[in-house]
């Protein structure tokens, strides 16, 4: 029975992870896009630097920061484009479309 109750609870724990990781995500996504539009990148002429866009050393220190891989989900959808000098911009009617 204690078995039993030890596989619930590691299996409880494994989902509440899994669902943080994809709230932390989600929330990231809708940071980019909300960052972009207020700076009103646009378009290629309009787009703008993200600091967060930067890969960071492998011994940073701190909380995860969940930006840079949601930013490249985002350009893996469309959502987001980059340009030739490492600026990046939104494209509006795919921003529009997408459930966030």
């Amino acid at each position: 029975m204690e078995t039993v109750f030890l596989i619930v609870i590691l299996i409880a724990v494994f989902l509440l992870t899994q669902w943080g990781t994809m709230w932390m995500g989600k929330r990231a996504c809708v940071a980019i896009i909300e960052d972009l539009s207020e700076k009103g990148a646009y378009s290629p002429d309009s787009a703008v630097p993200l600091p967060y866009a930067q890969k960071k050393g492998m011994f940073h220190i701190g909380a995860r920061d969940y930006k840079p891989h949601a930013l490249q989900y985002l350009m893996g959808k469309e959502i987001v484009h980059a340009t030739d000098d490492g600026r990046f911009y939104l494209d509006a009617a795919k921003a529009r479309e997408v459930n966030l």
